[in-house]
Protein backbone atom coordinates (compact mmCIF):
# COMPACT_ATOMS: atom_id res chain seq x y z
CA UNK A 1 0.00 0.00 0.00
CA UNK A 2 1.27 3.54 -0.83
CA UNK A 3 1.85 5.48 1.55
CA UNK A 4 -0.39 8.50 2.41
CA UNK A 5 0.81 12.60 2.87
CA UNK A 6 0.17 11.68 7.03
CA UNK A 7 3.24 8.87 6.85
CA UNK A 8 5.31 10.68 4.53
CA UNK A 9 5.50 13.65 6.20
CA UNK A 10 5.49 11.68 9.77
CA UNK A 11 8.29 9.60 8.69
CA UNK A 12 10.25 12.89 7.99
CA UNK A 13 9.24 14.93 10.97
CA UNK A 14 10.86 11.59 12.54
CA UNK A 15 14.22 10.99 10.66
CA UNK A 16 15.05 15.75 10.55
CA UNK A 17 17.86 16.49 12.91
CA UNK A 18 18.56 20.06 11.83
CA UNK A 19 21.91 19.25 14.15
CA UNK A 20 23.17 16.83 11.51
CA UNK A 21 22.87 18.99 8.50
CA UNK A 22 24.72 16.99 6.09
CA UNK A 23 21.86 14.67 6.82
CA UNK A 24 18.89 16.68 6.52
CA UNK A 25 20.25 18.12 3.17
CA UNK A 26 20.61 14.85 1.67
CA UNK A 27 16.71 13.74 2.82
CA UNK A 28 15.60 16.59 1.36
CA UNK A 29 18.10 16.12 -2.23
CA UNK A 30 15.73 13.10 -2.25
CA UNK A 31 12.51 14.78 -1.84
CA UNK A 32 13.34 17.29 -4.57
CA UNK A 33 14.72 14.40 -7.01
CA UNK A 34 13.02 13.94 -9.91
CA UNK A 35 12.05 10.15 -9.47
CA UNK A 36 9.86 11.36 -6.38
CA UNK A 37 8.23 14.04 -7.45
CA UNK A 38 7.30 12.24 -10.53
CA UNK A 39 5.84 9.30 -8.37
CA UNK A 40 4.06 11.62 -5.97
CA UNK A 41 2.74 13.58 -8.82
CA UNK A 42 1.80 10.81 -10.99
CA UNK A 43 0.50 8.35 -8.80
CA UNK A 44 -0.96 10.47 -5.70
CA UNK A 45 -1.98 14.17 -6.81
CA UNK A 46 -2.81 13.12 -10.52
CA UNK A 47 -4.74 10.21 -9.86
CA UNK A 48 -6.70 11.85 -7.10
CA UNK A 49 -7.70 14.61 -8.60
CA UNK A 50 -8.14 12.49 -11.76
CA UNK A 51 -10.91 10.55 -8.94
CA UNK A 52 -12.07 13.91 -7.84
CA UNK A 53 -12.86 15.10 -11.70
CA UNK A 54 -14.61 11.57 -12.76
CA UNK A 55 -16.66 11.31 -9.21
CA UNK A 56 -17.73 15.09 -9.19
CA UNK A 57 -19.41 14.99 -13.02
CA UNK A 58 -20.67 11.51 -12.41
CA UNK A 59 -22.40 12.83 -9.16
CA UNK A 60 -23.49 15.98 -10.47
CA UNK A 61 -25.44 14.43 -13.75
CA UNK A 62 -26.49 11.87 -11.10
CA UNK A 63 -28.21 14.54 -8.05
CA UNK A 64 -28.89 17.20 -10.39
CA UNK A 65 -29.28 16.98 -13.99
CA UNK A 66 -27.75 18.18 -17.29
CA UNK A 67 -25.23 20.05 -18.72
CA UNK A 68 -27.98 22.79 -19.16
CA UNK A 69 -29.42 22.45 -15.39
CA UNK A 70 -29.05 25.99 -13.34
CA UNK A 71 -27.21 25.37 -10.14
CA UNK A 72 -28.79 28.18 -8.29
CA UNK A 73 -29.95 27.12 -4.79
CA UNK A 74 -28.58 23.91 -5.15
CA UNK A 75 -26.22 24.58 -2.17
CA UNK A 76 -27.34 20.94 -0.16
CA UNK A 77 -27.05 19.22 -3.93
CA UNK A 78 -23.29 20.46 -4.44
CA UNK A 79 -22.21 20.02 -1.15
CA UNK A 80 -23.38 16.46 -1.30
CA UNK A 81 -21.42 16.10 -4.73
CA UNK A 82 -18.66 17.39 -3.66
CA UNK A 83 -18.49 15.53 -0.33
CA UNK A 84 -18.50 12.14 -2.87
CA UNK A 85 -15.96 13.94 -4.97
CA UNK A 86 -13.35 14.87 -2.27
CA UNK A 87 -13.92 11.51 -0.29
CA UNK A 88 -12.82 9.81 -3.86
CA UNK A 89 -9.66 12.05 -3.89
CA UNK A 90 -8.68 11.43 -0.40
CA UNK A 91 -8.44 7.28 -0.97
CA UNK A 92 -6.25 8.36 -3.19
CA UNK A 93 -3.93 11.24 -1.38
CA UNK A 94 -4.44 10.83 2.04
CA UNK A 95 -6.85 7.62 2.97
CA UNK A 96 -6.15 8.82 7.19
CA UNK A 97 -8.43 12.03 6.56
CA UNK A 98 -11.32 10.11 5.81
CA UNK A 99 -10.90 6.92 8.65
CA UNK A 100 -13.69 5.94 10.50
CA UNK A 101 -11.45 7.15 13.63
CA UNK A 102 -11.20 10.82 12.46
CA UNK A 103 -14.52 10.84 11.09
CA UNK A 104 -16.47 9.63 14.53
CA UNK A 105 -19.83 10.34 15.53
CA UNK A 106 -22.67 11.52 13.60
CA UNK A 107 -21.24 13.62 11.24
CA UNK A 108 -24.34 15.17 8.09
CA UNK A 109 -23.30 15.94 5.24
CA UNK A 110 -22.52 19.92 5.74
CA UNK A 111 -20.17 18.36 8.45
CA UNK A 112 -18.29 16.22 6.03
CA UNK A 113 -18.03 19.39 3.28
CA UNK A 114 -16.85 21.59 5.93
CA UNK A 115 -14.25 19.10 6.84
CA UNK A 116 -13.16 17.67 3.79
CA UNK A 117 -13.22 20.82 1.82
CA UNK A 118 -11.17 22.20 4.51
CA UNK A 119 -8.16 19.02 4.21
CA UNK A 120 -8.37 19.70 0.24
CA UNK A 121 -7.63 23.30 0.73
CA UNK A 122 -4.74 22.22 3.16
CA UNK A 123 -2.89 20.05 0.79
CA UNK A 124 -2.98 21.89 -1.97
CA UNK A 125 -2.87 25.15 -0.63
CA UNK A 126 -6.04 26.98 -1.81
CA UNK A 127 -6.81 30.31 -0.78
CA UNK A 128 -10.66 30.45 -0.76
CA UNK A 129 -10.77 34.02 -0.53
CA UNK A 130 -9.64 33.97 -3.93
CA UNK A 131 -12.10 31.64 -5.39
CA UNK A 132 -9.63 28.84 -4.90
CA UNK A 133 -10.63 25.13 -3.33
CA UNK A 134 -13.86 23.58 -1.74
CA UNK A 135 -14.21 25.81 1.20
CA UNK A 136 -17.51 27.91 0.44
CA UNK A 137 -17.44 26.59 -3.29
CA UNK A 138 -20.76 24.88 -3.22
CA UNK A 139 -22.35 28.28 -1.58
CA UNK A 140 -20.55 30.38 -3.86
CA UNK A 141 -22.01 28.65 -7.13
CA UNK A 142 -25.75 28.40 -5.43
CA UNK A 143 -25.76 32.17 -5.20
CA UNK A 144 -25.03 32.25 -9.52
CA UNK A 145 -26.81 31.07 -12.75
CA UNK A 146 -24.04 28.97 -13.42
CA UNK A 147 -24.74 25.78 -15.25
CA UNK A 148 -23.68 22.36 -14.88
CA UNK A 149 -21.85 21.58 -17.86
CA UNK A 150 -19.55 25.15 -17.48
CA UNK A 151 -19.25 23.72 -13.59
CA UNK A 152 -17.37 20.94 -15.04
CA UNK A 153 -15.24 22.97 -17.55
CA UNK A 154 -14.48 24.72 -14.85
CA UNK A 155 -13.47 22.02 -12.79
CA UNK A 156 -11.45 19.95 -15.80
CA UNK A 157 -9.27 23.39 -16.27
CA UNK A 158 -8.10 22.81 -12.63
CA UNK A 159 -7.24 19.15 -12.45
CA UNK A 160 -3.53 19.67 -13.30
CA UNK A 161 -2.74 22.64 -11.56
CA UNK A 162 -4.47 21.65 -8.74
CA UNK A 163 -2.23 18.63 -9.00
CA UNK A 164 0.55 20.58 -9.19
CA UNK A 165 0.13 22.62 -6.39
CA UNK A 166 -0.41 19.46 -4.08
CA UNK A 167 2.97 18.46 -4.87
CA UNK A 168 4.21 21.71 -4.26
CA UNK A 169 2.85 21.94 -0.62
CA UNK A 170 4.51 18.52 0.19
CA UNK A 171 8.00 19.85 -1.37
CA UNK A 172 7.34 23.46 0.53
CA UNK A 173 6.93 21.22 3.48
CA UNK A 174 9.87 19.12 3.34
CA UNK A 175 11.83 22.11 2.97
CA UNK A 176 10.23 23.52 6.19
CA UNK A 177 11.04 20.33 7.87
CA UNK A 178 14.77 19.64 6.53
CA UNK A 179 15.87 22.76 5.64
CA UNK A 180 13.92 25.43 7.57
CA UNK A 181 15.22 23.74 10.54
CA UNK A 182 18.79 24.90 10.39
CA UNK A 183 19.79 28.02 11.13
CA UNK A 184 20.82 30.01 8.02
CA UNK A 185 24.44 31.12 9.22
CA UNK A 186 25.10 27.03 9.99
CA UNK A 187 23.83 26.49 6.65
CA UNK A 188 25.93 29.01 5.36
CA UNK A 189 29.14 28.01 6.79
CA UNK A 190 28.48 23.87 5.91
CA UNK A 191 27.96 24.48 2.04
CA UNK A 192 30.58 27.59 2.31
CA UNK A 193 33.98 24.52 1.53
CA UNK A 194 31.96 22.91 -1.46
CA UNK A 195 31.13 26.60 -2.91
CA UNK A 196 34.96 27.89 -2.61
CA UNK A 197 36.22 24.94 -4.58
CA UNK A 198 34.78 26.64 -7.88
CA UNK A 199 33.57 30.23 -6.94
CA UNK A 200 34.91 32.99 -4.70
CA UNK A 201 32.44 34.70 -2.02
CA UNK A 202 32.89 38.59 -2.85
CA UNK A 203 32.00 39.69 1.08
CA UNK A 204 31.77 37.25 3.59
CA UNK A 205 28.89 39.26 5.64
CA UNK A 206 26.76 39.35 2.52
CA UNK A 207 26.61 35.33 1.96
CA UNK A 208 26.23 34.66 5.86
CA UNK A 209 23.00 36.61 5.87
CA UNK A 210 21.72 34.96 3.31
CA UNK A 211 18.33 32.73 3.55
CA UNK A 212 17.47 29.12 3.45
CA UNK A 213 15.64 29.31 0.06
CA UNK A 214 19.00 31.45 -1.38
CA UNK A 215 21.40 29.36 -0.05
CA UNK A 216 19.66 26.26 -1.23
CA UNK A 217 19.77 28.29 -4.69
CA UNK A 218 23.91 28.79 -4.34
CA UNK A 219 23.52 25.02 -3.36
CA UNK A 220 22.00 24.01 -6.21
CA UNK A 221 24.31 26.32 -8.38
CA UNK A 222 26.97 25.09 -7.19
CA UNK A 223 25.87 21.33 -7.68
CA UNK A 224 24.47 21.46 -11.10
CA UNK A 225 26.45 24.40 -12.70
CA UNK A 226 23.29 26.01 -13.80
CA UNK A 227 22.50 29.44 -12.56
CA UNK A 228 19.70 30.72 -14.81
CA UNK A 229 20.06 34.10 -16.41
CA UNK A 230 21.14 36.63 -13.20
CA UNK A 231 23.76 33.98 -13.47
CA UNK A 232 26.29 33.28 -10.04
CA UNK A 233 26.97 37.44 -9.85
CA UNK A 234 23.80 37.80 -8.61
CA UNK A 235 24.26 35.90 -5.75
CA UNK A 236 27.34 37.65 -4.39
CA UNK A 237 30.21 34.68 -6.11
CA UNK A 238 33.22 35.13 -8.65
CA UNK A 239 34.11 32.63 -10.86
CA UNK A 240 38.01 31.08 -9.67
Amino acid sequence: MAETLTDIISKWGQESNPSDIDKNLKKYDVIVDEDFQDEQFNRKFSEGEDRLHDTFKKSLETKIGNDKTSLQNKKDELQHVIVQALTEYFKVVDPTIISPKVMAGAWNTEDKYRFLASQYDRVTGADPRKGEGFSNYAEMIAKTETKEGRLKRSLYARKAQNASKGLEVLTDKAKEIFVRSIPSHLLATHIKPSVEKDYTIKKMVDYVMNDQDTLLNIRQGVKKGKWGESGYEAYGLGKK
